[in-house]
């Protein structure tokens, strides 16, 4: 007799599963056995996955590496130095009248330093932005090029396997793991089952983080401000 509930054989006329407690009848005999049969046999195919994409685990460890560079570099590069080196540079010129009718009145020409000691820096920053955007633009090619190839590659690879019961996105080995220990612990009969209670998982995670750092940002700008504004901010994303 198989439990309903965890897939696990047992005893026949048992009235509790011996491995998850749950209540067992003969009622669940006829409905189990086939339940039981297609997680051991989806258990049996992930197993298959996982030593064939861990095959490419380098690849894949490359490609964790790189998406989070692709994220990045998709922003652009920094504009700080660009634009300190523009207001660095106008200070410098707005100064020039001042110093030149310094020079008439008492010729003094030490004055000239005042403009220099902006110029100078500003031209400075300007030219090494632009030195810096172009290193930033060749970077952004080669991680591009790399992240395509190696989407590719692993792309094929994954086409190559045939029939599969998962989409590309998860055929990391350590998803594929991930999966197949939600199906054995019981949490999940099949593996779209574990996928998408493993999604829910991941989007309750994530939205207790964003709310937990909602409530700390407003309850910094609550002790700043003087104002109540914690409770609004926690539950902003519950609402």
């Amino acid at each position: 007799m198989f439990c309903n509930h965890c897939g696990r054989q047992n005893p026949d006329g048992a009235r509790f599963c011996n491995f998850c407690g749950a209540p067992v009848s003969a009622q669940m005999m006829n409905v189990g056995q086939p339940r039981h049969q297609q997680r051991n046999a989806e258990i049996a195919e992930l197993e298959r996955m996982i030593r064939y994409f861990s095959q490419k685990s380098v690849l894949y460890e490359e490609y964790d590496r790189l998406t989070p560079l692709v994220d990045r570099t998709l922003k652009g590069c920094k504009h700080v130095l660009l634009v300190l080196g523009i207001i660095a540079a106008c200070v410098g010129l707005l100064t020039v009248p001042m110093v030149i009718l310094k020079i008439m009145e008492d010729k003094n020409y030490v004055s000239i330093i005042l403009p220099m000691m902006y110029l100078l820096p500003g031209i400075g920053m300007i030219v090494g932005y632009v030195f810096y955007a172009n290193a930033f633009k060749k970077r952004a090619a080669k991680t591009f090029q790399r992240y395509d190839e190696v989407t590719a590659e692993l792309f094929d690879y994954y086409q190559q396997y045939g029939t599969c019961l998962v989409g590309p996105e998860y055929t990391n080995p350590s998803n594929l793991i991930t999966i197949i220990n939600t199906i054995k612990s019981g949490r999940a009969d099949t593996t779209k089952d574990a996928i998408n209670l493993l999604l829910e998982d991941t989007y309750r995670n994530n939205m207790q983080r964003i709310a937990a750092q909602a409530a700390r940002s407003a309850a910094a700008a609550a002790r700043g401000a003087r104002v109540g504004a914690v409770f609004s901010a926690a539950n902003f994303f519950l609402k």
